[in-house]
């Protein structure tokens, strides 16, 4: 009798403890998915070419849809929001240039709140500021730091990734409430840089029960959290071009660990004895693994990830420059940009086996899903965004 209830006792344990599980995908699966997921071009958003002035944008860089098929795409370097129709219609642009009430100042990033409201995060001013429907300016939270990603919770909570607060804490998301109040920290970056330019930086998205979806940009890794901070999964998936890199649970299976070898950063500045400005190369730059995650209905994960690296003449032709006043793209050959085909898109089930594989063409800055359309955010180059209809055949491939 004692020892069946200490059986009992360490299966209860065993089966409520907090353990994450490890999902591999290998080439060969992925391989082994292409023709289960189809892409149908519906439309492009803008574009260097657009005629008509309420549709072009400047740099097309977030976008969100409400519960009544409504469209916010924030024009970065417009300094405002365009609201379009279900149909694709313009009907109205919210904001301009400044810092008052109603104004932006280089709107980065746009989602919707529960209640209908949009909120959206000013690049100049560190500002989030909330927005009724109609556009009417309702409150603005200064923030302390620059998030990359946010996101408005069931419970309307804001939670929001900061590429800086994530070096400084090992935090990856952080929640504050709509006046801008802290209130908890949720997951672990295993990151070990000494210093902010060369940590690795995240991609983050969002379902509708509040999990949190994280992919590392220099690591073919994707993480899956509970709204209180929970790792549900970690999904790898093998990367022509990642470097020898190891991804493993932590003995608690809590959270993930990575090691790869030294070497790979990016350049920095210093000044010499003259005061001159240098800069300094140590090895080649990292390569990016994925540009950008998303999420459906069916908590399916999207990543866009390179099949293939730049040629040089791609490299020329895909160079730009800018600052919160505007982007110079005086290299960039449209000729090149708009076809090429670097990258594909791969899909995950909810299990968090690989289901699906396309290529993609154009530039990708961020995706965005919406039921069954996928928009490719390719802002800073192309000046667009496509929307594609998504149609995956089989959610449940059997891997090899």
């Amino acid at each position: 009798m004692r020892r069946i209830l200490i059986t009992m006792l360490f299966y209860v344990f065993c089966t409520s403890s907090n353990a994450a599980i490890l999902v591999k995908n290998s080439i060969k699966d992925i391989d082994a998915c292409k023709g289960n997921l189809e892409l149908r071009l519906i439309r492009v958003w803008g574009g260097p070419d657009e005629q008509d002035e309420n549709k072009y944008f400047t740099t097309p860089i977030s976008m969100a849809i409400d519960s009544n098929s409504t469209f916010y795409i924030c024009d970065m370097h417009n300094h405002c929001l365009k609201v379009f129709g279900s149909t694709g219609e313009y009907l109205r642009t919210i904001g301009r240039r400044g810092q008052g009430p109603g104004d932006l100042m280089g709107p980065g990033k746009v989602t919707i709140a529960p209640n209908g409201d949009i909120v959206v995060f000013e690049s100049g001013g560190y500002r989030l500021q909330r927005f009724n429907p109609e556009g009417k300016s309702k409150r603005i939270i200064i923030i302390p730091r620059a998030p990359g990603w946010i996101g408005i919770t069931s419970k309307n909570e804001i939670a929001f990734y900061s590429w800086l607060t994530t070096f400084l804490s090992k935090r990856i998301i952080s929640f504050m409430d709509e006046t801008g109040k802290a209130i908890r920290e949720i997951g672990y970056h295993d990151d070990h840089s000494n210093n902010y330019i060369d940590s690795e930086k995240l991609e983050i998205a969002m379902d509708d029960s509040d999990r949190l979806y994280v992919a590392n940009m220099w690591t073919p890794v994707i993480r899956r959290y509970k709204s209180d901070g929970e790792l549900q999964i970690a999904v790898t998936f093998e990367s022509p071009l990642s470097i020898n890199t190891q991804i493993k649970l932590n003995p608690t299976k809590t959270e993930i660990e990575i090691s790869r070898p030294d070497g790979g950063s990016l350049s920095y500045a210093k000044k010499d004895s003259q005061g001159n400005v240098l800069v300094e190369k140590r090895g080649k730059p990292r390569p990016i693994i994925v540009h950008g995650i998303g999420v459906d209905e069916k908590n399916r994960t999207y990543v866009v990830t390179p099949r293939r690296a730049l040629t040089e003449s791609e490299d020329q032709a895909t160079r730009v420059s800018g600052s919160i006043d505007g982007i110079n793209r005086k290299l960039v050959d449209f000729n090149i940009t708009e076809n090429i085909d670097i990258d594909r898109l791969l899909v995950f089930n909810e299990n968090g086996e690989i289901c699906g594989e396309a290529p993609i063409r154009g530039m990708c800055d961020d995706i965005y899903i919406h039921k069954n359309r996928l928009f490719i955010i390719d802002a800073y180059i192309n000046q667009r965004i496509l929307e594609y209809e998504i149609t995956i055949k089989d959610d449940n491939l059997k891997k090899s």
